[in-house]
Order: C-alpha cells, then sequence, then structure tokens
C-alpha cells in the first residue's frame, strides 16, 4: 500500500491520533443516578505526567477500544466490548455494584472511577471476593490509581487505601504494581 492510499484511509487517522499525540487516554467513569437504575457516564481526557515547562495539550477525540465488567457478571475474558468515541459513552448498571474496564490491561488507556465506584472496588479487594477480580485487573487498578494520584485527580490517601488489599496478596503482578507505585513515592521523599 503506497503511503498516499494508507493516508486516505481510516485506519491512518485513527493510528496517527495514538502515534503522533503525547500521553494516551484517562478514560473516567462517573455514576450519575437517576430514579431506578444507576448511568454510567464515560468520559476521556489525556494522561500525560506533568514536567517542568510542559505545554499545555488539547484533549485527543481518540476512538477507544473498551472491555469492561460488573460485580455481578465478572467476565474478565472479554476483549473489546464498545468503542468510545469523541461524542461520549453511556450505559446503565443494572446491578449497582462495581465496574471495571481495560479487562486484563490489555489495551492502552487508564481508567479513573468516581469515588463511590473506587469504593466499591476497594471493599472488594479487601473482602473474599478479591480472587474473583483477575490478577492483571488487581495490578491494573494498582497501577492505574497510583498513577493518576501522580497527577492529583485522586487524593493518594483512596491510592493508599485500595493497596491495603495487598496484605492479603499472594500473587506477583499485584505487587509489581505497588512496588513501582512505592519506588516512586519513597524517590520524592
Amino acid at each position: 500500500m503506497d503511503l498516499l492510499t494508507l493516508q486516505d484511509s481510516h485506519v491512518y487517522s485513527y493510528l496517527q491520533k495514538w502515534i503522533l499525540s503525547p500521553g494516551y487516554p484517562l478514560i473516567k467513569v462517573t455514576l450519575k443516578n437517576s430514579t431506578d437504575v444507576e448511568v454510567v457516564e464515560i468520559t476521556h481526557k489525556r494522561f500525560v505526567y506533568p514536567m517542568d515547562n510542559m505545554p499545555s495539550y488539547d484533549n485527543d477525540d481518540w476512538d477507544i477500544p473498551l472491555s469492561r465488567t460488573t460485580q455481578s457478571e465478572k467476565n474478565f475474558n472479554k476483549t473489546i466490548d464498545v468503542f468510545y468515541t469523541p461524542e461520549g459513552l453511556t450505559f446503565t448498571n443494572e446491578d449497582g455494584g462495581w465496574i471495571m474496564l481495560n479487562m486484563q490491561g490489555g489495551s492502552f488507556y487508564r481508567v479513573n472511577y468516581d469515588e463511590t465506584l473506587w469504593r466499591r472496588i476497594i471493599r472488594s479487594l479487601k473482602g473474599e471476593e478479591r480472587k474473583d477480580i483477575h490478577v492483571l485487573n488487581r495490578a491494573q487498578l494498582v497501577d492505574d490509581i497510583f498513577s493518576i494520584a501522580r497527577i492529583g485527580d485522586v487524593n493518594y490517601s483512596l491510592a493508599f487505601e485500595l493497596a491495603e488489599f495487598l496484605v492479603d496478596e499472594t500473587d506477583y503482578y499485584p505487587w509489581y504494581s505497588a512496588l513501582n507505585a512505592f519506588t516512586y513515592i519513597m524517590g520524592k521523599i
């Protein structure tokens, strides 16, 4: 395929946003309570670690492949459920439990849940239900919350509250994520 044909294709415009833009998407998952069921709103912004003299960037309108599961479903083997587009995305949370995106960390974005959803996730991680959450998702949750705390979008107290589940964690990957986060924090002290 020659370059002109490639540039005219939908694939080129899709990949251009991912390859040529600094950072990557930070998905925000927010509960919007209605009368009978919870409505979940998905939005995004650019995730970039702050640096001195960093230029400001507009948010790119990424088309983002999302995978999701709920507390009642617990299907961590999904690939792509739906594509997030710049127009936004909403869906309902019928069971009122936690919601998780990015199954097994299979896509290149971070996820920040509102405080209610983070607390539901934390409650499950600290209980017997922890092992029902895939090990790679437990690692991703640790990595995401500490990275998001690093840019100031979540309080570190919430991140450390989530990390309390590590007391009972025996799998490698969640600890690897936590040790990376703790190493960064220790370097700042």
